[in-house]
């Protein structure tokens, strides 16, 4: 979800307006669209961390929720919030594609690092 949401969405985003003669604007019938499926996304989360978790890993969620989650600091519609915001950002930068480009680049670095630090096994040292 990390990559998709932040990074492939904005550009997504981006890509659909332009398709559809549209623009990103907060207070467009697109935006309201955009987060009208961010309620569905996190029930889905929620039951697919449940069913993807088991044994003992499942009992300690059950024992610690909501705090494993506050630790992970995620989450979907706020997440869901920056990629509009980086998607209105993109936008304005249709008419400097270096910028843009650039802009994308670093936005792809920034995720990979959020991205590997999400991997990053915690408490053992190799």
């Amino acid at each position: 979800m990390n990559a998709h949401i932040n990074h492939d969405l904005a550009i997504g985003v981006c890509d659909t307006c332009a398709s559809r003669g549209t623009e990103p604007r907060a207070d467009g019938p697109e935006h309201r669209d955009y987060e009208s499926v961010n309620g569905l996304i996190a029930d889905v989360e929620r039951e697919m961390k449940s069913w993807m978790m088991t044994g003992l890993l499942k009992e300690l969620d059950l024992a610690f929720r909501p705090v494993d989650d506050i630790v992970a600091v995620w989450n979907v519609e706020k997440a869901r919030d920056a990629a509009w915001v980086r998607a209105e950002v993109i936008w304005s930068l249709r008419a400097a594609p270096a910028l843009r480009r650039e802009y994308e680049a670093m936005n792809d670095h920034a995720v990979g690092f959020a991205g590997r630090a999400l991997l990053t096994r915690v408490g053992v040292l190799e």
